[in-house]
């Protein structure tokens, strides 16, 4: 969760490589209205926690010029569809379950990780440097 500056409320968003939230993000049905394209800018856009239009254009690859990425930005958001998947994501994000359920798979991750995964011992029992 991030502290919008502009707002002064919260603004939830989400890692890019958490490829479960994209797969439940893709299922609402605000986000079988558009394009693949859309959708990409979309999911940029919501996992920007200052959600700026012009960095989701570029990321989602739409172009690759800052100026045309700011007017691209801006026509995406006066899309309807665009700000109707806008707003389900970020209800979705918002949402208690959805929260729960990445703080829970998260610690889960960390209570249950091998330590020999990340720290090695010398015979002595000492750790070993990398």
């Amino acid at each position: 969760m991030y502290i919008s500056w502009r707002e002064k409320k919260p603004c939830y968003s989400f890692c890019m490589s958490d490829a479960q939230h994209i797969r439940d993000m893709y299922a609402l049905p605000e986000f079988s209205a558009l394009k693949e394209k859309q959708r990409s800018f979309v999911m940029y856009y919501l996992a920007d926690p200052k959600r700026v239009a012009c960095k989701a254009v570029l990321k989602a690859g739409l172009t690759d010029k800052e100026n045309s990425a700011r007017v691209m930005g801006s026509k995406l958001l006066a899309n309807g569809n665009i700000l109707a998947a806008i707003k389900a994501g970020e209800e979705f994000l918002r949402s208690s379950d959805h929260l729960l359920g990445r703080m829970v798979a998260k610690l889960s991750a960390i209570a249950f990780a091998d330590l020999r995964d990340v720290v090695r011992w010398d015979g002595k029992g000492n750790m070993a440097g990398n």
